[in-house]
């Protein structure tokens, strides 16, 4: 099963006007990024995977993949999050959604393990330039007041196990050496 990791590098997507960040098959230096979020208020990050990957025209659905997040730091309010799978056209546009998991809240810093249900992918919409999309969502319904949370992103602590196998289907890579 293919590995990605959650990095801070900006994607070259936009999903629903906001900003994504690239899901890489790549392990990256860690970056520690700070969230706030106001009460009442949810902050959605986006990680999409890099043109062309995964690369497959058959993608497999059903069952779950295991995404991780490393939270570092949480401070103020009681924050909490979730997490989806969805799948966007090479351009970005949403094509197919997963739904969330339960809330799990942010108590302590630590590796939050997420477990979303994988959609049945619809094959009218298999494509080889389709791309994998991971919505983090971190909410603060439960107040007092504003709420910080510090994820380290880019190392084996805030990765994303996908069942969709790479450069299967009619969508094969060749190599030239």
């Amino acid at each position: 099963m293919p590995t990605y990791y959650c990095t801070a590098k900006d994607s070259d997507v936009v999903i629903n006007v906001d900003r994504a960040f690239v899901l890489s098959a790549d392990q990256t230096s860690s970056v520690p990024v700070n969230i706030t979020v106001a009460v009442g208020d949810t902050q959605i990050g986006h990680f999409v995977t890099d043109q062309g990957d995964p690369n497959s025209d058959s993608w497999e659905g059903g069952g779950t993949m295991t995404c991780e997040l490393n939270v570092t730091n949480v401070t103020g309010s009681l924050l909490r999050g979730r997490c989806r799978i969805r799948r966007c056209n090479a351009n970005g546009t949403i094509i197919e959604n997963g739904v969330f998991t339960a809330f799990q809240s942010f108590l302590t810093t630590g590796v939050y393990t997420f477990t979303p249900t994988v959609p049945t992918w619809t094959t009218a919409e298999e494509n080889c330039g389709n791309r994998l999309v991971i919505d983090f969502a971190i909410n603060n319904s439960l107040g007092p007041g504003n709420g910080t949370i510090q994820i380290t992103l880019g190392d084996t602590n805030s990765e994303v196990i996908s069942t969709i196998s790479k450069n299967s289907g009619n969508c094969r890579r060749i190599f030239i050496a």
